[in-house]
């Protein structure tokens, strides 16, 4: 009797009931597997997020870096270009100096000349005067030389 049992098919309903199981099972399993791929889309959503908001903090950060390098650039440059300004004044002004010194070098020569040739003038003049004397002495010792022999 048991051998007929083993050899006899299932009952209709068994069967059913065993396919609705393996069907429970693959459902189970089937949302299992969605509800772990959903997890790793959150996680990889999350690990992105994380990502594009770590290279808009570093693009931030290089902006504010490249503005800082600029500003200390630009604040080197007008330094620069201050020193440069004060430079050429300092060089105008002694330029300027130095030509006030030149002219007042010139003004003080000619007037030494100046003085120099009316000198030259003076003496040219007391010269002159002094050989016209002589001359005028000589003529007179002459005369009185002249005057003493006529005497004789």
């Amino acid at each position: 009797s048991s051998g007929i049992n083993a050899e006899w098919p299932l009952r209709p309903g068994d069967e059913n009931q065993k396919k609705a199981e393996e069907m429970k099972r693959e459902i189970e399993l089937a949302m299992v597997e969605q509800k772990r791929k959903e997890e790793e889309r959150r996680a990889a959503e999350e690990m992105e997020k994380t990502i594009q908001q770590r290279i808009r903090q570093a693009k931030l950060e290089e902006e504010q870096r490249q503005r800082e390098e600029f500003m200390k650039l630009r604040e080197e440059e007008m330094r620069k270009q201050r020193l440069f300004e004060e430079e050429n004044e300092r060089l105008r002004l002694e330029k300027e100096r130095l030509q006030q010194e030149r002219l007042a070098q010139e003004e003080r020569v000619r007037l030494e000349l100046e003085e120099a040739e009316r000198a030259r003038v003076a003496l040219e003049q007391e010269r002159s005067k002094l050989e016209r004397e002589r001359e005028m002495v000589k003529k007179k010792e002459e005369e009185m030389r002249r005057l003493a022999e006529v005497e004789r």
